[in-house]
């Protein structure tokens, strides 16, 4: 499927939605151009969950700060509803809670506060962390395909769960709405031991859209799920960690501005401070090529093995 099919069926399957009321809503395309996929993606369900969301606040309103809980996993063979409950219809602040159903069972849960523009008061942030460029650097099913290829000639050996994860990556050319190319893929594919906890990767919608804000919002959102939460254990890969167990606990996210593009290059920030009891904590930044910090992600994941225990 060509580039630009693959991001206007992503589009079509977010916004595509039945309207049963004013606070319920229907998806019933949930695989995307996954057509053998049997879970949902997370990313799927926080970007239309904003959507659906957003159909309920007045003009001028605009997310600032989503938080939500994966709490069952979403089949993508049933549809999913989506219930909103009004918390709140301020002068300058609406606040949303959505859940998403499936059968009997809240699949998933999220609260999205949205705001006004307003002057700011005050003004600051980092500074973007200095990186190659995108264009000097492969996607990353370029670079599984190069690393599968040496480890299938013996040239380099990896691990079963290594190879398996850069099978993935190959195959998303097909499918994937997003494309990245990771400043370090070394570290992001784990095949170097390291130990380091932090990640930069190149991020954007591999084809040009419209210029409707609402979708930009919404397929950056839909961004923050994909890296973040693989970011605690890459260097745990690298030393022979293999999970047993891997899935978003939950994710989280804070929009900084609505002046950006999602199908230009913007530099997603990843880091790990911390893993215990399970739980790897990752925090995002996701900058554009000028330098402005437009989104912070912060999400847990669980992590289990049934192997040898990795630690740094």
């Amino acid at each position: 499927m060509a580039d630009a099919a693959i991001v206007k069926n992503a589009l079509l399957n977010i916004f595509g939605l039945d309207k049963e009321d004013e606070n319920t809503f229907i998806a019933r395309n949930l695989k995307g151009n996954q057509s053998d996929a049997k879970s949902v993606y997370g990313g799927f369900l926080f970007s239309q969950s904003l959507v659906v969301a957003q159909k309920t606040v007045g003009p001028g309103f605009l997310p600032h700060s989503m938080h939500s809980f994966f709490i069952f996993n979403a089949s993508s063979s049933k549809p999913v509803v989506y219930k909103i409950q009004r918390i709140r219809d301020g002068r300058s602040f609406a606040t949303r809670f959505v859940t998403a159903h499936q059968e009997d069972k809240i699949v998933f849960s999220i609260q999205i506060s949205f705001h006004v523009k307003e002057e700011p008061a005050i003004f600051h942030q980092y500074t973007m962390p200095k990186a190659e460029p995108p264009e000097n650097l492969k996607r990353q099913w370029d670079v599984a395909k190069e690393y599968a290829e040496k480890a299938d000639a013996g040239e380099l050996k990896i691990n079963s769960n290594i190879r398996a994860r850069m099978q993935w990556d190959i195959g998303s050319k097909n499918f994937s709405t997003i494309e990245w190319c990771p400043v370090n893929p070394e570290f992001f594919f784990s095949v170097v031991p390291n130990k380091s906890l932090t990640q930069l990767v190149w991020v954007r919608i591999r084809s040009p859209i419209s210029d409707d804000r609402e979708q930009h919002r919404a397929l950056v959102a839909y961004i923050t799920d994909a890296t973040l939460g693989e970011t605690g254990a890459k260097a745990h890969f690298s030393q022979g960690f293999i999970p047993s167990m891997f899935f978003s606990l939950d994710n989280h996210c804070w929009f900084h501005t609505d002046d950006f593009r999602v199908d230009e290059w913007m530099l997603y920030e990843n880091e790990s401070p911390v893993a215990n009891n399970g739980r790897a904590f990752s925090l995002g930044r996701l900058w554009t090529r000028d330098g402005r910090l437009i989104l912070s992600s912060a999400q847990e994941s669980l992590h289990r093995t049934k192997i040898a225990k990795s630690s740094l």
